[in-house]
């Protein structure tokens, strides 16, 4: 062991010799420092290279914080519904287009107290805010619309207010619909008490004078007028049943090819028999032969019978009734037309509203429901169809109702299938199982519209293109002598629209004031 210390001592003399130089010490410090330099450089870079990272990672958070605020701002600017926030100092932070739009403002309102002073005032809606807690509802009347307004604070336990939350919806067709519906109960509930209390009245004068006490004819016309208010009730409650039906969409049909001639033909052969009783001269003339029609055969029956039904009611005796159909472009129409009493104009808007009548007491001594022409318009919309009512006070009236053409519908049909629609009411169910046929005779394999290639739909368009139509004449009921004069076009507006109410029994139920309407 002696031995080996010795060696060391020998081998580490040398450089204990050369720390005894002068220079050797710096030497030392200088490789000392240029260590210390290289690892600090090296923990720089390693610091820098995390902090360019973190950046990078913050950048990316930023943009797709940015991105998101965008997508949210663009969601919600399209939203129907009016959205205003307001932060913690009350001061406008967010709001979309269709809040502005729904206020009639051009910008928001900047400032929450302001808001709820100039739209939660009247209303109680800032009452309501504070009773509730932060939260609170109210409607608000902003022209001919109607604003459902929820005003909802956000807070949290430890900062308190964070923001307030304002929204805005119109609700305006749903509160048309709500009166639509009272209006509906209130008038059926009048339509059934009415004549429940005369049957009521006139059974307790039967029970109170006995049998005996009365004349044989007093008791016949008791026992009438009470049967004619039950035949009332019992067609008021068929044509409920009916219009409860087609809104429900489970009204039975069979949709067919139909001829239009002879169709309307038996129909006008049918109310003959009303028009005999009052001396009234009813005619039919078909301008040519008008192509096939689809739909349900008891449902345009049903129809044309309205419209008849009213024209007699309301023309008065020794008058006529002028029936024309045709076609023209891609549609058939049928004009009845008379020199009746007439409406006023200012209540045609209206004379497709169920119960609505133009005289009520006219109306009842006709008969009438106050559905018929509901019935008519409902049964048209499922027909695809449309309605027009020209008519001017002691002047007459006159129905234009427009249909589309059996092969128009399956043009469009096949159009639809083109764009990859497929059918959903009766009317083009119906003609959906017409392709179905055609298809198969082809020796196509096809059961159902979905099987069907373009290029297969695209033969059956081709083979399926309309005619040149040559232009026909509509009766002007204007004519002296009822000649028809060359028209391209009909004298009114039609009235093609689904969401207007109609009126849909057999009767049009309503008349003028002096004298009577129809």
């Amino acid at each position: 062991m002696t031995t080996d210390l010795w060696r060391l001592a020998v081998d580490t003399a040398p450089i204990v010799d050369l720390l005894r130089e002068p220079g050797a010490i710096w030497l030392v410090v200088f490789g000392f420092l240029l260590a210390l330099s290289l690892l600090a450089l090296i923990v720089l870079l390693v610091f820098m290279n995390r902090r360019r990272r973190t950046v990078r990672e913050i950048g990316q958070r930023v943009e797709q914080h940015a991105e998101e605020r965008v997508k949210a701002e663009a969601i919600i600017s399209d939203l129907d519904i009016g959205l205003i926030a307001y932060g913690r100092d009350g001061r406008l932070t967010l709001s979309n287009p269709a809040a502005s739009r729904l206020l009639g403002l051009s910008t928001a309102v900047p400032d929450f107290d302001r808001f709820m002073t100039e739209y939660g005032e009247a209303n109680g809606l800032r009452t309501r805010f504070i009773l509730g807690r932060g939260n609170a509802t109210a409607t608000l009347v902003i022209g001919d619309r109607i604003l459902s307004v929820t005003v909802t604070e956000d807070r949290s336990q430890t900062q308190g207010r964070i923001a307030t939350i304002v929204t805005l919806q119109d609700i305006t067709i749903f509160e048309q619909q709500e009166q639509q519906r009272k209006e509906f109960v209130a008038n059926v509930s009048h339509e059934l008490k009415t004549p429940l209390t005369t049957m009521i009245t006139y059974s307790e004068s039967l029970l109170d004078w006995g049998l005996n006490e009365k004349s044989r004819t007093a008791v016949r016309k008791d026992i009438s007028r009470i049967h004619d208010d039950a035949c009332r009730m019992e067609r008021l409650v068929t044509d409920l049943l009916l219009l409860s039906s087609i809104d429900s969409r489970k009204m039975p049909s069979r949709m067919e090819p139909l001829d239009l001639v002879p169709l309307l033909q038996q129909t006008v052969d049918r109310m003959q028999i009303p028009a005999h009783e009052k001396d009234i001269n009813m005619k039919y003339d078909s301008m040519g032969a008008a192509p096939a029609i689809y739909g349900d055969r008891s449902s345009l029956e049903r129809i044309f019978q309205n419209i008849l039904s009213n024209a007699i009611k309301y023309t008065d005796r020794g008058g006529r009734v002028d029936v024309y159909s045709g076609q023209l472009d891609d549609q058939a129409y049928i004009k009845v037309s008379d020199n009746g009493y007439g409406i006023e104009r200012k209540h045609l808007p209206k004379i497709f509203d169920r119960f609505y009548r133009v005289d009520a007491t006219g109306s009842r001594h006709h008969g009438g429901t106050g559905l018929g022409l509901a019935i008519v318009r409902e049964l048209l919309v499922m027909h695809h169809g449309s309605i027009d009512v020209s008519s001017a006070l002691g002047q007459g009236t006159t129905v234009t109702v427009m249909l589309p053409l059996a092969r128009t519908l399956y043009r469009s049909a096949l159009g639809d299938l083109d764009q990859g629609l497929l059918p959903e009411d009766a009317l083009g169910l119906a003609i959906g199982s017409e392709i179905i046929v055609d298809a198969r005779e082809r020796g196509w394999d096809v059961e159902q519209l979905t099987d069907l290639s373009r290029d297969q739909i695209a033969t059956l368009l081709s083979q399926n293109q309309e005619p040149p139509v040559p232009e026909l004449a509509i009766i002007d009921e204007s004519s002296a002598d009822g000649a028809p004069l060359p028209a391209t076009e009909l004298p009114a507006e039609q009235q093609a629209d689904s969401e207007r109410n109609y009126d849909m029994s057999g009767d049009r139920d309503m008349t003028a004031a002096t004298p009577k309407g129809e």
